[in-house]
């Protein structure tokens, strides 16, 4: 029983052959295994540095909320205070207006009176001019009399001095 049949050795040849063959492919199949391996073990170690980055930026994210409830509060209650500052202001405006309608009035109203003035100023002015050229007539006038009475009275003086001399 040694020796085989020629059938048996095609037989043989034939196991021998897809032997081979699935030695090959398993062979090929570790080398595919391996590979996918490395891939999943490189894609675990991304997932990991995904996962560490995304609690990362989830983190930083709530602080960033946080941060901004912060300032919601804080810009709603600097423009509650803005909006009241501004109210008072309002009101401040208008009041100042109606102070500067009667300050304008009053303005108007002394304004009219200095021209008012003014014109009667000139007229008593010019009226007071002449008065004074009536005043130094009348001044030059009485002095000369009082000149010509003191003349007459110390003529009388001397002739009355005579007379009872």
């Amino acid at each position: 029983m040694d020796t085989l049949t020629p059938e048996q050795n095609n037989q043989i040849k034939s196991w021998a052959e897809e032997r081979d063959k699935i030695l090959l492919s398993i062979a090929s199949n570790r080398i595919i295994n391996e590979k996918l391996e490395k891939d999943i073990n490189n894609k675990s170690e991304s997932i990991s540095d995904l996962e560490k980055r995304i609690n990362y930026n989830l983190g930083k994210i709530e602080e960033i909320e946080k941060t901004e409830k912060q300032f919601e509060k804080r810009i709603s209650d600097e423009l509650s205070i803005l909006i009241n500052q501004k109210t008072k202001l309002e009101s401040q405006v208008e009041n100042l207006d109606k102070h500067i309608s009667i300050k304008e009035d009053k303005l108007n109203i002394l304004t009219e009176s200095i021209k008012t003035l003014t014109i009667l100023h000139d007229r008593v002015f010019d009226r007071v001019g002449s008065l004074d050229k009536v005043v130094d007539n009348v001044v030059r006038v009485n002095t000369e009399n009082i000149n010509q009475i003191n003349f007459v009275v110390s003529g009388l003086k001397k002739a009355l001095e005579r007379l009872y001399n």
